[in-house]
């Protein structure tokens, strides 16, 4: 029982999972049929090959599951844009 607590705990300070449609669905719908087809709906869903239509509650793209590694892909991309900035002019 500790952890499924500890599990549960871990879920709701996740905002992005709080946001999810599939999560939304669980707890709010009521009736089982409707439910059913609500999931069957969203696992046939096929995301975006755009990386412009993937978005995130705090509108970051997760390249990778690493924080770390998502934050120096993030640094690499500002200082590109500062140097083609520079190159190109105000």
């Amino acid at each position: 029982m500790h952890f499924l607590n500890e599990f549960l705990s871990n879920l709701i300070t996740s905002e992005t999972f709080k946001a999810s449609k599939p999560l939304i669905s669980f707890l709010s719908i009521i009736d089982r049929m409707q439910f059913e087809r609500k999931m069957r709906e969203l696992s046939s869903y096929i995301p975006s090959q755009y990386v412009e239509e993937i978005r995130t509650l705090d509108w970051k793209l997760l390249i990778s599951c690493d924080d770390e590694q998502n934050e120096k892909y993030y640094l690499n991309i500002i200082n590109y844009f500062k140097l083609q900035d520079q190159l190109l002019g105000d």
